[in-house]
């Protein structure tokens, strides 16, 4: 049985329902549990639930009235440090997006799952 700190909650942050939707799809066989947020809000209400999310997920854009992805991903990483990882996708020219500190991985979209997977789950 895993403990609390080697369990493995992936938050996904995606505006498109259908989008988080296959996400969460794939991902509910890496994690133990998968939880989805379509804002910046609702995902902050999620990061500090009990027991709150390991890992995350996160869409670059969510929207004209929400910082984009490079902006929320590194403020959550300072601000949650229950997060051991944190991904971000992006539907825009991936190669213009340079990852910055408390961002792990940043992958386009169509998303490559695997590749996602293991960069989420690397040790």
């Amino acid at each position: 049985m895993e403990t609390r700190e080697e369990s493995r909650i992936l938050l996904i942050v995606e505006d498109r329902v259908d989008v988080g939707r296959a996400f969460a799809r794939y991902f509910r066989r890496h994690f133990e549990s998968v939880l989805l947020a379509a804002t910046p809000i609702e995902a902050e209400a999620l990061l500090e639930g009990d027991p709150p999310p390991t890992h995350v997920l996160c869409d670059h854009w969510l929207g004209d009235e929400y910082p984009v992805g490079t902006v929320l991903l590194p403020r959550w990483r300072l601000h949650y440090p229950h997060l051991r990882r944190a991904v971000l996708v992006s539907g825009s020219e991936i190669e213009e997006i340079q990852p910055p500190e408390g961002v792990d991985a940043v992958f386009a979209k169509p998303a490559d799952m695997a590749a996602i997977c293991e960069s989420l789950l690397v040790a």
